[in-house]
């Protein structure tokens, strides 16, 4: 009983990789982006 197994959701192939490598810079970028201003704000409220 050797029968072949369907690909799993793991298994992605190289097209759906890069689209989740380009998913996750598309929110990733400008998160930290926006996370890094909003530091430079709050510092700059406690500096004078």
């Amino acid at each position: 009983m050797n029968a072949e197994q369907p690909p799993t959701e793991t298994s992605a192939s190289g097209g759906r990789r890069a689209l989740m490598v380009v998913a996750w810079l598309w929110v990733s970028l400008p998160f930290g982006y926006g996370l890094a201003q909003l530091i430079g704000t709050v510092a700059g409220l406690f500096t004078s």
